[in-house]
């Protein structure tokens, strides 16, 4: 004889059931964060750090084995260069495969020298890059209002050589700068290339602090946001 469900029995398995389905949504987006993070050569920490969570939450968050908080996800998607929709449902979060050569979109991008771009902004271009629009947005998460800049000297920090050729984009007025990404910042008369922190980091790090930026002698006044190089994310 099968014994019939009880009503206590019931509510605990409809429980049961809306844990295992929240379960699977968190476990989703941990998974869509990881794929297009991993894209852009974040790690989970690093990926915290940018977004501006403490690490030990950033790991949690990285495995899945708790939730984004959803104060978070807009930031997070900035940073991964997508938006909410596409890492809480998926929809459109596979489509950015490369289409076949025959059929690609090609950018024309501009590249400027280093050395000629000051406070005003940038001098004429030297030369241009044709680049795939499918290639940059798969790798960057954006392809328009892009440039390129060549590294007149080694940057350590990145493992960069002379002469590296920088992805960049211009940074309007107001517009919110990313903790921990690359800038390139205008300072007593010359650029340079440093990372931008809200807080101070480790002794040693070398960081922009918020209350360092501005158009004052002695301030940070960014330029452009450094997007990546042309053989890999920054």
């Amino acid at each position: 004889m099968v014994s019939r469900p009880t009503k206590k029995s019931i509510n605990v398995d409809i429980d049961a059931a809306k844990r295992d389905s929240q379960d699977g949504v968190v476990e989703k987006i941990a998974a869509r964060v990881r794929e297009r993070a991993s894209e852009l050569r974040f790690n989970a920490r690093s990926l915290g750090e940018a977004v501006g969570v403490p690490s030990s939450s950033a790991h949690n968050y990285w495995n899945g084995s708790r939730g984004w908080p959803s104060e978070k996800l807009g930031d997070l998607a900035d940073v991964l260069g997508t938006n909410v929709d596409a890492l809480v449902t998926g929809r459109g979060f596979s489509q950015r495969h490369l289409v076949d050569a025959n059929d690609a979109d090609w950018v024309e991008i501009p590249e400027y020298a280093l050395l000629e771009i000051d406070e005003r902004g940038k001098a004429s271009s030297i030369a241009t890059t044709n680049l795939r629009r499918d290639w940059l947005s798969s790798s960057l998460g954006e392809a328009s209002g892009l440039w390129l800049t060549r590294l007149p000297a080694p940057f350590d920090a990145l493992t960069l050589g002379t002469g590296a050729v920088l992805i960049c984009k211009d940074h309007q007025a107001g517009e919110r700068l990313f903790d921990g990404t690359h800038y390139l910042w205008w300072i007593n008369g010359g650029v340079v290339m440093a990372p931008f922190a809200r807080r101070e980091g480790a002794p040693g790090d070398r960081f922009v602090l918020a209350r360092d930026v501005g158009n004052l002698e002695d301030q940070y006044l960014p330029i452009a946001r450094v997007v990546g190089q042309l053989a890999r994310p920054i």
